[in-house]
């Protein structure tokens, strides 16, 4: 007896749900993965700047005896 062939549309549709839902969750990552970079970024920025400003604002806390 000769049998249809195996319907693979259910087999299709669930692989191209899951890669959805990968794909979704890998934008996701990547979006918080930037952001984190970029905040570590500014804090170096930010770090480097201060030392800069500490460095060359350095002012005499004693004043000389006249």
């Amino acid at each position: 007896m000769l049998r249809p062939a195996i319907d693979f549309r259910l087999d299709a549709f669930g692989f191209h749900l899951r890669a959805q839902v990968a794909d979704e969750l890998f934008d996701v990552m990547l979006a918080v993965d930037t952001a984190l970079v970029e905040q570590f970024g500014n804090a170096l920025v930010f770090r480097r700047v201060q030392i800069a400003e500490a460095v060359i604002f350095q002012l005499p806390l004693q004043l000389a005896d006249t």
